[in-house]
């Protein structure tokens, strides 16, 4: 008895590397010792999802041919042997010899858990694609996927798309196409000139804007390979300084405009050189940009106009001011006049003036801020998109009263959110450079998110009296924190739970969840879902040569769909079964 438990301890440790665990039972060939039929074969290889094959050469063989034991390997690691074994015999370099150490007839083969686990989904699915943007609104003739309908309106007949202009209530003017030569450079099929424009498009805007960007500007997430990415840390604000240089430096921005200008290609240039000699702005560009917003852009015009009246006396102090108010009797949307956006203070600064007038020194004068609600806040930071000195969100714009749901509408005033989602839409006839502005429509993005931003802080702040009161639920807070002296209670700023991205409203949200748990459980999915920009929707609707990071309006749409949808298929198709919350 013991003779025959070495025998088998022998022939389990010399089995060939390699070779695939199976069920053997025949007691002819090689002379073995076959094995007593009273206790049936066991082998660890059938926990890793190996299965033997009836009818198979090996089940003739003398004794079972066990491999060592792979239990302890990972799922992935058996599949790539398994895959390496079902393809057969490698042939050896050279020869036609095949590299195996058991005869090719006795080779058991192998079933391919990859081919088996197609074979149980079945034939694959047909990606979701929800066509193009073929559905046009109404009223402002903004272009949508149907998806993107509202979700009163279910039916294709009647389909209703407010997210643009809220049911006709918000009408703004078109912003009218670039001139030449900016809009031969803003299509990359016109040569290396507007090939290398577009890739260094932040650098020519920020040399004709008139503000700085006072933000810090992540530099390095751009080093890597992968898609353009335009982020800032910071409190995004735009500054304008004084229109002479201090001694010893180099003019900049709104300078650029009033000094030196027999010399202004140079110092433009000069001003931002480049990172390298291929991003280096290129002078006939620079003359050609400068030519064109002379002619069509009244702010420049009005700044040009300033320096003739003013160039024998840029030794003395005065100042000027861009109102950011409307004379009564010009239209709301009429293309503003030079004298109109530009006014010259000599003199003592003791007149009426708006907080929000832009008031610039001739000299010495510090940075001033300009207030997001200025008429001419992005005209001034982006020439290129609005070239003609376009005004941008006020205050004073009212909602279109002809509009049949405008009498629902308690508010008589278009908010900064609704004007910048319906600048956002694209629609039908527009060859707008926003678009296809690139990398500056990443920036565009953000500094538009800030405003929004900037606006609900605002409010939030001047309006804590009527927010917040002080009850004894408050102060036990504020004691539990720390805040033992008087004078430290109520003086915070507070953010309430309706500000998205607020305190309040991740511990509101965090409450939610752990009641969920505490009332059903524990979570059985944890899905993450991830936007593809290969997706055909984004693809198909790319302008020329664009990459999905130019569109990061159309991606963010596209992402909002299929997110959607999926959602559905979890909570309404019931994909994993009942939905009992989510």
């Amino acid at each position: 008895m013991p003779r025959r438990k070495r025998q088998r301890s022998s022939e389990k440790h010399s089995a060939p590397s390699g070779a695939c665990a199976a069920s053997c039972s025949s007691a002819a060939g090689h002379g073995s010792e076959p094995r007593s039929s009273g206790r049936p074969l066991r082998s660890r290889s059938f926990r890793s999802g190996i299965v033997p094959v009836a009818g198979s050469a090996s089940e003739n063989a003398a004794g079972p041919i066990t491999g060592p034991s792979i239990g302890r390997r990972s799922r992935a690691y058996q599949l790539r042997s398994l895959s390496a074994v079902a393809s057969g015999p490698v042939p050896l370099s050279g020869t036609g010899a095949v590299a195996s150490s058991v005869p090719a007839h006795d080779a058991a083969p192998v079933v391919d858990l990859r081919e088996r686990y197609r074979s149980y989904l079945g034939p694959q699915p047909v990606l979701l694609d929800f066509g193009d943007p073929d559905q046009v609104c109404s009223d402002c003739h903004a272009l949508f996927w149907y998806q993107e309908r509202s979700g009163s309106s279910s039916e294709t007949w009647n389909a209703v798309y407010n997210l643009c202009c809220r049911n006709g209530r918000v009408s703004l003017p078109p912003i009218e196409d670039p001139p030449e030569p900016l809009r031969t450079l803003l299509d990359p099929s016109n040569g290396p000139d507007s090939v290398h424009f577009l890739a260094n498009i932040r650098t020519y805007n920020s040399m004709f804007a008139f503000t700085s960007n006072g933000v810090r500007i992540d530099q390095q997430i751009n080093r890597s390979a992968g898609p353009y990415v335009f982020r800032v840390s910071g409190q995004i604000c735009h500054r304008i300084g004084s229109l002479v240089p201090a001694e010893g430096d180099r003019p900049s921005y709104a300078q650029l405009y009033f000094y030196d200008t027999a010399n202004e290609i140079q110092n433009r240039i000069a001003s931002l050189p480049g990172d390298s000699p291929a991003n280096r702005p290129r002078e006939h560009i620079v003359r050609q940009i400068r030519d064109m917003l002379d002619r069509y852009n009244p702010i420049v015009q009005a700044f040009r106009g300033l320096q003739n009246r003013l160039a024998s006396r840029l030794g003395d102090d005065f100042r000027i001011r861009i109102s950011s108010s409307r004379r009564r009797d010009t239209p709301q949307y009429t293309a503003p006049a030079a004298d109109e956006v530009v006014g010259l203070v000599v003199g003592d600064f003791d007149e009426d003036h708006s907080r929000r007038d832009i008031v610039v020194q001739s000299r010495g004068g510090r940075l001033e801020r300009i207030n997001a609600l200025h008429k001419k806040y992005f005209a001034l930071q982006y020439p290129l998109i609005l070239t003609r000195g376009e005004n941008s969100y006020t205050e004073d714009i009212e909602y279109d009263t002809s509009a049949a749901s405008s009498s629902r509408v308690q508010r008589p005033h278009v908010t900064m959110l609704e004007y910048y989602r319906y600048r956002l839409h694209f629609r039908t006839g527009e060859w707008l450079a926003l678009f296809r502005s690139g990398r500056l429509f990443q920036q565009i993005c953000v500094d538009m998110y800030a405003c929004i931003e900037d606006a609900r802080l605002n409010y939030l702040y001047h309006n804590q009296d009527n927010l917040r009161i002080d009850t004894m639920k408050n102060i036990r807070a504020a004691v539990l924190q720390g805040d033992m002296f008087g004078y430290q209670v109520g003086k915070r700023f507070i953010l309430p739970a309706s500000f998205v991205g607020g305190p309040r409203y991740l511990f509101h949200n965090y409450q939610d969840a752990l009641a969920i748990c505490r009332s059903l459980g524990p979570p059985h999915l944890f899905i993450t879902f991830t936007c593809n920009p290969a997706w055909a929707e984004i693809r198909r609707n790319l302008i020329g040569t664009q990459q999905p990071s130019d569109r990061p309006d159309l991606v963010c749409r596209v992402f909002k769909m299929k997110l959607n949808e999926m959602i559905k298929d979890i909570r309404d198709h019931k994909c994993f079964g009942a939905v009992a919350a989510c």
